[in-house]
């Protein structure tokens, strides 16, 4: 049995895709891990460039066990990579595009991407792959800011405009986005876009005060239950086996409503994850987010997901890290349990 912090650091001891590889091995469901090291466009704190990295390392702690309710693990179904970091360049616009070029690559290539960053700018070329592929998605959203601020003059996207860039792009359905644990001050301007285009909010508040049961019913009500009727197969390297209809590993061939999460490690307590850019009080438990991650993913197939916003420098004892690795770890065993 190999030990958690024996070798040089793969996510979950995968193999390694050489860099600007698409070469993805044979298996079903093909699934890659994409570090995404950009902090270029943070307005607070700088340092989630090194998020990816320290992932990694807490994610070796993952791979020997089954998850505690679930009973599977990743590799039951799933053929994961690792497919190294998108490298941040000197400018935000460019390192934008080299994200949204890399994951459109693996996402052509047929591989599920699962992006980890990085500030949170990065899901915007994220969104882009997945909706190349599957059409204008839904958006879950765990942060404790609406992150619909309009960019600051100089730049076209930054960590705060994310949604409001994918819903004027059209990549991003606002009546079928749902924010989870929003808490932060907010300029009025703010809150009017986002409730005026129909964007459901649910604030950290209302998660304590519901349970996490509630909110989960509630998020699948705006996003939909992408349920096709039709039966869970396993999709091959190229993803036409099986027909992936939201890119979702042995996602139904029929249409239905395609759907992506994103999660903001600030959502959660910055007494639990310390080691975010911009924390707030009053965020979620721990246990709260990984019983919602993965619930979520064993209820539908989902376009994608991703895990933002991992600034290790101000971290504890690597708290933030290895809560990053379990949600990742976490929403994987919930895609192969929803494969079963």
């Amino acid at each position: 049995m190999a030990k958690p912090y024996v070798d040089l650091a793969s996510f979950l001891k995968a193999p390694r895709l050489a860099p600007g590889s698409t070469e993805l091995p044979e298996g079903p469901n093909p699934t890659a891990f994409l570090g995404l090291a950009f902090d270029l466009a943070t307005e607070y704190r700088p340092g989630a460039r090194f998020g990816p990295n320290a992932v990694r390392a807490m994610s070796g702690t993952f791979t020997n066990d089954d998850h505690p309710t679930l009973g599977v693990s990743p590799g039951d179904r799933l053929t994961l990579v690792d497919a190294g970091d998108v490298e941040a360049a000197y400018s935000v616009p460019a390192s934008l595009l080299a994200i949204e070029a890399r994951a459109k690559a693996l996402t052509r290539a047929g591989a599920h991407v699962v992006g980890c960053g990085g500030d949170h700018t990065v899901t915007l070329p994220l969104l882009r792959a997945a909706a190349e592929r599957d059409g204008p998605l839904g958006l879950v959203q765990f942060d404790a800011h609406m992150d619909t601020w309009e960019p600051p003059p100089g730049l076209d996207a930054y960590h705060g405009s994310f949604v409001r860039n994918a819903v004027e792009e059209g990549i991003v359905d606002p009546a079928r986005t749902v924010m989870v644990g929003i808490r932060a001050p907010h300029d009025r301007e703010v809150v009017a876009w986002t409730r005026d285009r129909g964007i459901t909010v649910i604030t950290a508040e209302e998660v304590h005060l519901m349970g996490p049961g509630p909110v989960l019913a509630r998020i699948l009500s705006v996003v939909g239950t992408g349920d096709g009727g039709a039966g869970k197969g396993e999709t091959g390297g190229d993803g036409a086996e099986g027909g992936s209809a939201t890119g979702s590993p042995g996602a139904p061939t029929v249409r239905i409503a395609p759907a992506y999460i994103t999660f903001d490690m600030d959502a959660i307590d910055p007494s639990q994850a310390p080691g975010t850019s911009t924390p707030e009080p009053g965020g979620l438990w721990t246990w709260q987010a990984l019983a919602l991650i993965r619930d979520l993913a064993t209820a539908r197939p989902w376009s994608g997901f991703d895990v933002v916003e991992i600034a290790p420098a101000y971290d504890h004892a690597d708290l933030t890290a290895l809560t990053a690795a379990n949600l990742l770890w976490g929403y994987l065993c919930g895609v192969v349990k929803w494969l079963e």
